[in-house]
């Protein structure tokens, strides 16, 4: 074991896997995978070494510890002809309590592991030299953007078959260092780099010479001077840059409006011949009352057809809630009410209780039950932390606790969280949005959510199932 800042790393007899801990505290383990030792292990006060092999090629594992971590990975081979590389990549599993973000986009990447509970510190794994990218299931590159990362999503320091000639190595090397939170580690990224994630007709510009810009399809390239401005459709999308360091795959993303992804859905809902889901109905509910439903007649007789599912009392409580007080009729609010009555109280439920109150605002009705709601435990942290927001708001927990949320969604940082989905995320933004003005942690608290939101809506464009979930979420807390 070694001991390095406050954390302490350890290694398994093979050095297949690395287990990062702080205090004593697991925070992660990272699995290289597949490797045989040949050498044993060489571990002192300021320097790890593992010599592996795999197939054909050898692997060497060296780190070194100073002010920083340098880790290089390093492949090479003894055959005659070239061979293709084994992958050569670490699989992050994440202890409870704990989160991982990453960017990897070939010849630019880095990765955070941080706590889910406060601020930091963050641990920042920075690509120096080589690559970086996600794996998916097919041993392809899931490249940042272009679909969800994998549930269990591995780093790859090695492009997808990659073939390696006699006598040459490839070497792969990160930096890691400690951070106070993850919006200062947006300092190790390259110096060229904007956020990515614009409105929809916003422009892009990005100032970066001797490089080559090879647009994906629905993205526009202009020159101006020394400036390359960038516009593209709505949607998720790819510019990939070809540098002296090698190929760089960003994802560049325009979000439609929120009233144009709320039409869309709500369209593709009441067309598609399916009962109203929860989702479904509280995204058509909340259409109807933006007056953006291209039928409003198809869309009344589908949501007159909804009658709550008591197994997504939140969504359903929300979509009754919004027909009350558009159509003025109580009973809808009542039924609202007794499905919260009858639900946990999960993540969501806290958002879905008080846009109930404040439809019987609205329609002239108070609520008895209202205290109770909201003096109700939350089932775990994030249900707790959302009650709290919308009730007694203790800055003293609050604070850390949104901090955390901060961690899973990378905070101003592009790139994807390990192990969290769209529909995921989407239910972590309106936690962000319910954060008082007034705590220290608000603005950090707002870019995030501006950033994911952005994101969110243009991930949804062609993928309107998986749409209605994400934006149910996004609604949630929106009044």
């Amino acid at each position: 074991m070694i001991d390095w800042q406050d954390f302490q790393l350890s290694w398994s007899p093979d050095g297949e896997i690395l287990t990062i801990a702080r205090f004593g505290v697991r925070w992660a383990t990272l699995t290289l995978g597949d490797v045989t030792p040949t050498a044993p292990a060489e571990l002192d006060a300021d320097e790890a070494r593992h010599q592996l092999t795999r197939g054909a090629v050898t692997v060497e594992t060296r780190s070194t510890f100073g002010r920083a971590w340098d880790l290089r990975i390093m492949a090479a081979h003894a055959e005659p002809e070239p061979v293709a590389l084994p992958p050569l990549s670490w699989a992050i599993d994440c202890a409870a309590g704990h989160v991982a973000w990453a960017w990897g986009t070939g010849a630019h990447g880095l990765f955070t592991l941080a706590p889910a509970d406060r601020a930091g510190p963050v641990l920042a794994f920075t690509l120096r030299a080589g690559y970086l990218g996600f794996v998916g299931g097919d041993a392809h590159p899931a490249l940042p953007g272009l679909g969800d990362a994998p549930p269990e999503p591995t780093l790859m320091f090695a492009p997808p078959g990659f073939q390696l000639a006699p006598g040459r190595r490839w070497v792969s090397r990160v930096e890691a260092s400690v951070h106070p939170h993850v919006d200062a580690v947006r300092a190790l990224t390259p110096g060229w780099l904007v956020p990515l994630h614009a409105e929809a007709g916003e422009t892009l510009s990005l100032t970066l010479p001797d490089v080559g810009f090879v647009p994906g399809p629905g993205v526009r390239l202009y020159t101006e001077e020394s400036e390359t401005l960038i516009d593209g459709d709505a949607g998720l999308r790819q510019l990939d840059l070809n540098e002296a360091r090698g190929v760089t795959h960003l994802e560049v993303s325009w979000a439609p409006r929120a009233q144009d992804v709320l039409a869309t859905l709500a369209g593709y809902a009441v067309a598609s011949g399916r009962p109203p889901s929860a989702a479904a109905a509280f995204v058509v509910a909340e259409a109807m009352a933006a007056q953006v439903v291209a039928d409003p007649q198809a869309a009344d007789d589908y949501l007159e057809a909804f009658d709550g599912d008591p197994e997504r009392a939140i969504f359903s409580a929300a979509a009754l809630a919004s027909e009350a007080v558009r159509t003025g009729r109580p009973s809808r609010l009542h039924h609202a009410r007794a499905l919260l009555r009858q639900a946990p109280a999960g993540l969501g439920f806290g958002r879905a209780a008080m846009r109930t109150w404040l439809a019987g605002i609205s329609l002239g009705e108070d609520w008895e039950g209202l205290v109770d709601a909201f003096a109700r435990q939350g089932e775990n942290p994030l249900a707790q932390l959302e009650l709290s927001l919308v009730g007694y708001r203790s800055a003293e927990s609050g604070i850390p606790a949104l901090s955390g949320v901060i961690n899973r969604l990378g905070g101003t940082l592009p790139g994807l969280p390990v192990g969290l989905d769209d529909v995921a995320a989407a239910s972590l933004v309106g936690l962000l949005d319910l954060c008082p003005d007034e705590w220290s942690v608000s603005q950090r608290a707002g870019a995030c959510a501006d950033k994911t939101r952005r994101r969110l809506r243009a991930s949804v464009v062609n993928r309107p199932e998986l749409g209605l979930d994400v934006m149910a979420w996004l609604l949630l807390g929106v009044r």
